[in-house]
């Protein structure tokens, strides 16, 4: 987790900011005088870069699949993911049962295809953990994911049910970072550590 300055701009080489992070944080930097930061109505846009080529991402799949940000045969793989049920084990509980693990990047080629996975794993992992999609833990990292299979089947039935969610009026998950850039709680903390931390041990 680092932060550095250039021309005005806040540059983050690892995570970039969290999602609602509950209420300890907010009174943490309240306390540290920390300003928090919302992320700015642009910020919702996003986007990816491909063969130097700038993608909007939308989530909306008849918008992505006219993009052609994958191949043909990519694209019909992610297509059939509302016709991919939960996974389950070989005794067929399911994975809220309290079996098994699954990544990132596992998790991503099951439910859209590897092609799918290839593309968006890397971005997914990396703007939160900076972490390597084939080794972070999907329940851990993305809960909202897993959650999402298992109470809709499907990914894509998910989105589509929170944008109805958003029209009637259900607030959405907003993004947000410390004004001083990400490194500024954890130094917050160990200033005010009953005892001495050591670092790049």
């Amino acid at each position: 987790v680092r932060t550095t300055s250039h021309e005005a701009h806040a540059l983050e080489h690892g995570p970039s900011s969290f999602l609602d992070p509950g209420p300890a944080l907010p009174v943490l930097l309240g306390r540290a005088n920390i300003p928090l930061l919302d992320a700015d109505h642009a910020a919702k846009r996003r986007f990816l870069v491909r063969d130097h080529k700038l993608y909007e991402l939308k989530p909306d799949p008849a918008h992505f699949l006219k993009s052609r940000l994958l191949p043909l045969t990519a694209s019909l793989r992610l297509a059939r993911e509302p016709f991919i049920g939960p996974r389950r084990s070989t005794h067929n509980n399911r994975p809220s049962e309290g079996w098994g693990d699954e990544s990132v990047y596992a998790f991503l080629a099951r439910r859209f295809g590897s092609k799918a996975a290839d593309l968006f794993a890397g971005p997914l992992a990396s703007g939160v953990f900076a972490g390597d999609p084939k080794q972070l833990s999907l329940p851990s990292a993305f809960p909202q994911l897993a959650q999402m299979e298992q109470e809709h089947g499907s990914i894509l039935k998910a989105l589509t049910h929170l944008k109805k969610r958003k029209v009637a009026g259900h607030p959405k998950p907003t993004l947000h970072a410390p004004a001083p850039g990400m490194p500024a709680p954890p130094q917050a903390l160990a200033a005010t550590a009953p005892s001495a931390i050591r670092t790049n041990t």
